[in-house]
């Protein structure tokens, strides 16, 4: 995800359009977060201890995403994406992606947090029988 990003930052920057740095190193430290969190020897303590498993949600779901979104991939994606020939059904999508809310293809009540800690203690319980 990092690198797609990075090639549309270098491609916007070698085509002598304007993209800034912030934005391409607050995408990267979130692409990073994301791979401490889910890669490093947390997620094995993720799987026994509650409290590093809420550390690990309140992080992907709180932190991460502020830095994500204020790197504006979607932004970048429409100025990168070359508007003509193997770029144009990229666009497409990314333009049906912004029309079509979330709601209609999620089900938005298994992201409840009730649904997500009853999933979880019920793991927990089948692992300690």
């Amino acid at each position: 995800m990092g690198m797609l990003y990075v090639a549309g930052a270098v491609r916007l920057w070698t085509s002598g359009r304007r993209w800034p740095v912030w934005r391409c190193l607050s995408f990267l430290l979130g692409c990073g977060a994301i791979m401490v969190i889910m890669g490093a020897g947390i997620e094995g303590y993720g799987l026994r201890m509650f409290s590093v498993f809420m550390f690990q949600q309140l992080t992907l779901m709180l932190g991460i995403p502020a830095f994500l979104a204020l790197g504006s991939p979607g932004t970048l994606l429409l100025r990168a994406t070359p508007h003509r020939g193997p770029g144009r059904p990229v666009l497409r999508l990314a333009f049906f992606g912004l029309q079509v809310s979330a709601g209609t293809v999620f089900d938005p009540s298994c992201l409840h947090g009730s649904a997500v800690s009853v999933q979880f203690l019920r793991d927990l319980l089948q692992r300690h029988r």
